[in-house]
């Protein structure tokens, strides 16, 4: 990766290029889909994280510190909605009927 054009075209998609800001998305789906391929272990779910990352990070892109490397954000975006996914999908013990007995 070209630190110094990804700098570049982050600079610009802050500043509304929709077309830097494509060119983003091609150069870290790979790296924003194994994370959430990791984490979900399902394809159509980590794709669909990863769509929803770059949405959120197109939408946040205003107030992004341009000074900072772009993927790290990026992780810690589809890693929280990774997470959120996770906790969503757990199933969860009611104590309508009290607590189950110990065991033994």
């Amino acid at each position: 990766m070209n630190i110094v054009k990804d700098r570049r075209l982050t600079q610009l998609a802050a500043q509304g290029d929709q077309d830097a800001f494509g060119e983003l998305v091609q150069l870290h789906q790979s790296a924003i889909f194994n994370v959430a391929y990791r984490m979900l272990g399902n394809r159509q779910d980590a794709e669909d994280a990863a769509q929803e990352a770059f949405v959120r990070a197109y939408k946040a892109f205003d107030r992004f510190d341009t000074d900072r490397p772009l993927r790290p954000w990026l992780k810690t975006i589809v890693t929280n909605l990774c997470i959120n996914r996770i906790n969503a999908n757990r199933p969860t013990l009611s104590l309508e009927n009290g607590l189950p007995p110990p065991k033994e």
